[in-house]
């Protein structure tokens, strides 16, 4: 099964944690942090980033973080 907790503040900042008990289907448990941000400029564009944590150390014994930049832009109804 997975747990995922996952709070947002004025749709800007988000925050989640997921808790694992069969990761990539090992029968070992795993955690994972993410937090992320966006923002909208000039109406039609947003900028977004964020930054995750992968905690395997039970598995693996490591981790690994990711991230990610980005930016999108309106067209009509699609983005």
């Amino acid at each position: 099964y997975e747990v995922v907790g996952a709070l947002s503040w004025k749709g800007m900042l988000t925050a989640k944690v997921v808790y694992t008990d069969d990761v990539v289907a090992s029968g070992t448990t795993a955690w994972y942090y993410q937090l992320g941000a966006s923002h909208t400029v000039f109406e039609d564009y947003t900028i977004s980033a964020g930054i995750g944590y992968y905690d395997l150390d039970e598995l693996f014994s490591g981790s690994y973080t990711d991230y990610s930049i980005g930016v999108k832009k309106a067209v009509g109804p699609l983005s």
